[in-house]
């Protein structure tokens, strides 16, 4: 008689993966903001609302949550109302707790979540990006590159990541579970040849990164003391957070988002004309089927640049525009919005240590 089978695990599916990766930032956090002076009920604050975001974030790169997720949202728009909701009601409560609380913060907050939510609803039912996705895409892009928000930090004192910016990442993710957009890669499911491809484009762009730099005359600055074993628990802890905090957000935004949106936009064009003239033979053919995706790995890699000019120079926001083009290019040979962001955190990691700062 055959065994029974075993149930299976709420815990498959990557979520058991995902509660270690929140596990590894939370800690990240927890290491780099632990000799910041601050009042208690400011710190616990920070780390409560610091918490709740993470495993929002982090949970949804688990299959079983984010198709369980999917599949609510876009049967229910009530569903994404009340998850949508969650994110003023956590500004109005972290707010209030370190006292930064205003009426203009709380309606930006409302607005930054009802704004994309709406514009990106208009859209469920349509297989191919519309104007309201670029809309929203343009308002959420603005909205953090341009001080639009309330300058509230995570955590108040010694802020290791802007409040708004850490929680536009998982918004995202759940606009577009309901959007049902296809393609985002947001998994921790990474294998050998993903990294792989992160380190070695990682490697590529440092290397262009830093003769760029110096022919644009942008000079280092003090470099981190490398030398103990907590300085290099805390150069740990800074990687990891460049990771979850700075990486994934902008990955998600510029890669699963915008590149992703334009190379559909692209394949939908394609599929029309193909109907119209034939393909082609040899390069040309090639061409054809890649250029949606390089339209996308270029238009996102224009967006980064331009939306840098808010916050850098010249130099340094045409820095990030091509070094922008190697995240691009991982995340179209992987198809992970993870890739790329561990493509990113490394360049930025290695560029902090030898005194440039993105």
């Amino acid at each position: 008689m055959a065994e029974p089978t075993a149930p299976r695990s709420h815990l498959s599916g990557g979520t058991l993966t995902a509660l270690i990766v929140a596990a590894l930032v939370y800690a990240a956090f927890l290491w780099q903001t632990s000799t910041t002076p601050m009042p208690d009920s400011e710190r616990w604050a920070a780390l409560t609302s610091f918490g709740l975001l993470t495993l929002a974030l982090t949970l949804q790169g688990s299959a079983t949550v984010y198709d369980a997720l999917g599949a609510t949202v876009r049967r229910d728009w009530r569903a994404v109302a009340v998850l949508g909701a969650l994110l003023p009601t956590l500004y109005l409560s972290y707010s209030t707790a370190v006292r930064e609380f205003s009426l203009q913060g709380l309606l930006a907050a409302v607005l930054f979540a009802a704004v994309p939510t709406l514009l990106l609803l208009y859209g469920q039912g349509s297989r191919r990006p519309l104007l309201t996705d670029a809309v929203a895409m343009l308002y959420l892009l603005l909205s953090l590159s341009v001080p639009l928000l309330p300058a509230l930090e995570l955590p108040r004192l010694g802020g290791q990541v802007g409040f708004f910016t850490y929680a536009a990442a998982p918004l995202l993710l759940v606009l577009l579970a309901a959007r049902a957009w296809s393609g985002v890669g947001f998994t921790w499911y990474l294998t050998a040849r993903d990294l792989r491809l992160a380190l070695l484009g990682a490697v590529v762009v440092v290397l262009g990164a830093v003769p760029l730099l110096n022919l644009l005359g942008v000079a280092p600055t003090a470099r981190p003391d490398l030398g103990g074993g907590l300085a290099l628990l805390d150069q740990l802890a800074q990687a990891i957070l460049i990771y979850a905090l700075v990486a994934i957000p902008h990955e998600l935004l510029l890669r699963g988002f915008i590149q992703r949106g334009i190379a559909i936009g692209g394949e939908y064009w394609l599929r029309q004309e193909h109907h119209r003239k034939h393909d082609g033979t040899g390069w040309t053919a090639a061409l054809r089927r890649n250029l949606p995706a390089l339209l996308g790995i270029a238009g996102a890699a224009v967006i980064a640049g331009l939306a840098q000019l808010a916050l850098a120079s010249v130099a340094i926001a045409l820095v990030v525009g091509c070094a922008s083009l190697g995240y691009g290019y991982v995340y179209w040979r992987t198809g992970k919005v993870t890739a790329a962001a561990a493509t990113q955190m490394l360049v930025v990691w290695v560029l902090a240590i030898i005194g440039y700062n993105l």
